[in-house]
């Protein structure tokens, strides 16, 4: 497991976790024009700068709304990351668990069953079959502070990205948009990713798919199933622990 496809992953879904909270000053999009796409004759595909972020504001307040309201859920993933090196593309699936406001946990059924695993703090990297399990304990001072510092309110995630409504039905030549809203995240400094794309609910505001552009051209793309709305949990299933009378080779790492 490298450290590109990690952070990775952790990008992805703190995005998903931060987008909405730092948003809160976005204006209330009552009452404003509820059609997103240009209208037909403008000459600019992606509206006017004006109205490209009116309509950005009005997007990120309804993700805030629909996530603040569901504090903690899960829901079923597909994912389909993509070499740029082999043009082979890997599938995998599991569940995504997650609770405000840092804790998140991965746990992957095949091809293999592996977990990823965060209080916000430390991480885990679980391998089951095999009893191998990697803990890094200072997330937080780890070189990906600086691809997701907004994770811990320590950066702005409209000061640090660019963010565009694209008025696409296709994205990546192969992934269909349909009537979904198409985001763009564009790192404004030196990040472990090209671009990030999110695919939202027009209804809901709930976001579908993820797909991350990482710096040398593979794409990882993830999926969401149905959420489930879920109570806080006790214990915690965000620490990992050795299973009492069980031999396990654990590594502390630092990726």
């Amino acid at each position: 497991m490298t450290y590109r496809f990690v952070s990775a992953l952790l990008t992805v879904f703190v995005t998903l976790l931060t987008l909405a909270p730092l948003a809160a000053q976005a204006e209330d999009s009552s009452g404003k024009d509820s059609s997103f796409w240009p209208k037909a004759g403008e000459k600019d595909t992606r509206a006017t700068a004006e109205k490209q972020k009116a309509q950005v504001e009005a997007i990120v307040t309804g993700i805030r709304e629909r996530y603040r309201k569901d504090p903690a859920w899960r829901c079923p993933f597909n994912q389909e990351y993509k070499s740029k090196l082999t043009k082979r593309t890997t599938k995998s699936d599991g569940k995504v668990l997650f609770e405000q406001p840092t804790n998140m946990r991965w746990d992957y059924d095949k091809p293999e069953k592996k977990s990823f695993i965060t209080d916000g703090k430390q991480m885990w990297y679980v391998l089951w079959d095999a009893k191998e399990a990697k803990h890094n304990p200072t997330l937080k001072k780890s070189s990906l502070e600086s691809s997701i510092g907004f994770l811990w309110g320590e950066s702005d995630l409209r000061a640090d990205y660019d963010i565009l409504l694209l008025p696409l039905t296709v994205l990546e030549k192969d992934i269909q948009v349909g009537e979904r809203l198409a985001l763009e995240l564009t790192p404004k400094k030196s990040s472990q990713f090209e671009v990030l794309y999110l695919l939202v609910n027009p209804t809901s505001y709930r976001i579908e798919e993820a797909v991350l552009i990482d710096t040398i051209g593979n794409r990882n793309r993830l999926i969401f199933g149905k959420q489930e709305v879920m109570k806080k949990q006790t214990p915690t299933p965000f620490v990992w622990s050795q299973p009492k009378g069980e031999t396990w080779q654990v590594e502390t790492v630092s990726f």
